[in-house]
């Protein structure tokens, strides 16, 4: 689908997703130092609603690793060391 929607958009894949996370008021910042990059990365906002509702109807439920929003999981997580 990013694939697709960035085709389709004239954008890399990396441009569909930092349109993505502005679409969802997420913070990114993103890192680089080759200014055809930087314009790049300011060269997202051309990037429709509708193929913004393309990528959110990926989403089909919760992931089979664990519900992030889950405040028990999420304690748990906090308190639990990995030994690795």
């Amino acid at each position: 689908m990013l694939s697709k929607i960035g085709k389709k958009n004239n954008k890399s894949i990396a441009q569909v997703i930092q349109r993505w996370l502005i679409h969802r008021n997420v913070i990114a910042i993103p890192k680089s130092v080759h200014k055809e990059r930087i314009e790049q990365n300011f060269r997202v906002f051309d990037i429709s609603n509708e193929d913004m509702h393309s990528i959110a109807a990926l989403d089909t439920g919760p992931t089979l690793l664990f519900y992030h929003r889950n405040p028990k999981m999420i304690k748990w997580l906090s308190v639990t060391k990995l030994d690795i």
